[in-house]
């Protein structure tokens, strides 16, 4: 009688570390140096990933993972940290910006115009900014005149609906 066959041994799974790192990260210094110049400007992040190249899911996982503390893979195992602070810095900056900006294009000043050496007076109008600020942070600077409207029917069930047509259409 021939010798039985012995089952493979089960081979030891893998841990992270003898996995290996993928391929390095794309979210470099400079990639996000950049995003936080033009975030600081007040442009969204998904106007800023597609302005870079760079896929929305991918800026927004970057975020996340530097929320979390994920090392990045490559040689700057801080990247995604160093990213969300970033991009979050650069946020408030706009912010800052934009308010401040609110502020003095709400004031009356006296400014020289480059057709006329003379001074003129010009008025405050900050419309513009409180608008960019209501669109960019509604929370804290759009109005609270929001208004929710919910209809129901009797005792609260559906709204019946019955359409009915004219006799005279043909």
């Amino acid at each position: 009688m021939p010798p039985r066959k012995q089952p493979p041994k089960p081979k030891p799974k893998r841990t992270q570390k003898q996995s290996g790192p993928g391929a390095p990260t794309i979210c470099t210094a400079e990639l996000t140096r950049q995003f936080a110049e033009l975030m600081a400007a007040g442009n969204y992040l998904e106007t800023v990933a597609g302005f870079l190249h760079v896929s929305q899911q991918d800026a927004y996982n970057w975020l996340k993972w530097g929320a979390e503390g994920k090392d990045a893979t490559g040689p700057d195992p801080a990247a995604y940290r160093n990213f969300f602070e970033a991009v979050t810095h650069a946020e408030r900056q706009a912010e800052v910006r934009a308010a401040a900006l609110l502020q003095r294009a709400g004031q009356d000043r006296v400014v020289d115009l480059p057709t006329d050496p003379s001074k003129q007076f010009v008025q405050g109008d900050w419309r513009a900014i409180a608008e960019f600020m209501a669109r960019r942070y509604p929370k804290r600077w759009s109005k609270a005149e929001r208004v929710q409207q919910e209809l129901t029917g009797a005792n609260g069930g559906p709204v019946n609906v019955a359409l009915s047509w004219w006799d005279g259409i043909d």
